[in-house]
């Protein structure tokens, strides 16, 4: 299931998390796609020009939405400022689609 039938749970009044979904998109003789549910586990064959979209489950929420803050509430993502996360953290980058494969075509040569 893989929470792919069951939203993730949300903790002390958090709302849940979105459903994940695997999908095949199934191309047609016309061009059109036809979209076939894969569910959490599974394996099929497919053919050029078909496309694979997997749309991973998020994460439940924690606390009451737009309940007043305590001293003991957790962080806020807006009462975190961008600049010292910066310093702490290394750079990244994040590749998809054709550019991922350019990249990781140029980096193996």
């Amino acid at each position: 299931m893989e929470r792919r039938v069951f939203s993730p749970f949300g903790m002390n009044g958090g709302y849940p998390g979105r459903k994940g979904y695997n999908y095949w998109l199934r191309k047609q003789a016309d061009g059109s796609f036809r979209k076939v549910s894969l569910g959490g586990k599974n394996s099929v064959w497919i053919s050029s020009g078909d496309r694979v979209r997997i749309e991973t489950p998020s994460g439940g929420g924690w606390g009451v939405p737009h309940e007043e803050k305590s001293e003991n509430s957790p962080i806020e993502k807006n009462d975190v400022s961008y600049a010292p996360a910066e310093l702490v953290s290394e750079p990244s980058e994040v590749f998809t689609g054709s550019v991922a494969l350019r990249h990781l075509q140029q980096i193996s040569a």
